[in-house]
């Protein structure tokens, strides 16, 4: 009897999709360096995005999820430039890419303060956002923006 059960136990863990994503603690300086190396231009802003929550798909589905459709939106907030984080954008147009891992699928909030880097392409910003955060940080601490800002700058380029 107990050798049935085991067997059972193990017939069924294998079937079974995995319970969690397992992702790399996210790093804004290692996304700033990538953004820097990467042969497209990227810029960094801070702000928040408006666009329709109920495009974007959920985090976690009942089954997995192939390639959702990019989403429309718009960032307020300040880009960063020499002098940090200082200059003023509004209402900029800006495309969100959603990007799936099986049932996990990356996203954001509307109203959400974040640290984005997007992607400058001829059709305008474009930002990822894969099931593991890469190149958008949602609620980054004051101390996050400004070790960025120092770095892109030219100053050190370590974590708070």
């Amino acid at each position: 009897m107990i050798r049935l059960l085991a067997t059972a136990l193990l017939f069924l863990a294998q079937t079974l999709p995995a319970s969690a994503l397992s992702c790399l603690r996210p790093n804004p300086l290692a996304t700033l360096r990538a953004a820097q190396d990467a042969p497209e231009p990227y810029v960094a802003l801070y702000g928040t995005l408006d666009f329709d929550a109920a495009l974007m798909p959920p985090y976690l589905s009942g089954a997995p999820v192939e390639a959702p459709e990019p989403v429309a939106a718009t960032f307020s907030g300040r880009i960063l430039g020499q002098d940090g984080f200082t200059h003023v954008i509004s209402e900029h147009p800006i495309t969100l890419i959603p990007e799936c891992a099986a049932n996990w699928c990356g996203g954001t909030e509307p109203a959400t303060p974040s640290l984005i880097f997007a992607e400058v392409t001829e059709q305008g910003w474009r930002v990822t956002l894969a099931a593991c955060p890469f190149w958008l940080f949602s609620n980054p601490p004051r101390a996050i923006l400004d070790s960025i800002a120092t770095c892109a700058t030219g100053g050190e380029c370590t974590a708070p």
